[in-house]
């Protein structure tokens, strides 16, 4: 991906699938930087017209592998594993009166992974239902600058 403020993104995927649907595995990977305007909060901000230039770098992984349920056909538990770095920085020379601001923050987390999948197809399904649930633990012993814990669905 690119845009005309010089952002891009480039990274790639791959979800897999062995033994018959028993186990699927799932892969994402990708860095970018995207260029950004600060315009301040609220309609009254004194930076809406003039916004202050940042930018943000990331890199990201997301893993994950699942088991289908014993006896089950379209039940799935498993592990995910994701990750992301990212590097936030204001624009000094676009605005010399700022103080140099960066902060570079990971986010890195374990967690449990179950889904439902029904759907005939991934990508372009026609029929069947999907829902998943993640319950995923970010702290100091996964690689992460912060400590939480974060329980999130998708139908």
């Amino acid at each position: 991906m690119y845009t005309d403020s010089d952002s891009w993104f480039a990274g790639g995927f791959h979800d897999g699938n062995w033994n018959d649907d028993l186990y699927r595995f799932r892969v994402l990977a990708g860095t970018g930087k995207f260029n950004l305007d600060y315009f301040g909060i609220g309609d009254d901000s004194t930076l809406k017209d003039n916004p202050v230039p940042y930018s943000i770098s990331t890199d990201a992984i997301l893993s994950q592998l699942l088991r289908r349920f014993p006896d089950s056909k379209d039940w799935y538990i498993g592990l995910r594993y994701s990750f992301i770095r990212s590097n936030v920085s204001f624009n000094k020379e676009a605005n010399p009166d700022l103080p140099t601001v960066t902060n570079n923050m990971v986010t890195s987390s374990l967690g449990l992974v179950t889904n439902f999948d029904s759907r005939d197809n991934n990508y372009y399904p026609t029929k069947g239902s999907y829902f998943e649930l993640v319950w995923a633990v970010n702290d100091e012993a996964t690689g992460s600058d912060f400590d939480f814990v974060k329980l999130t669905s998708f139908l």
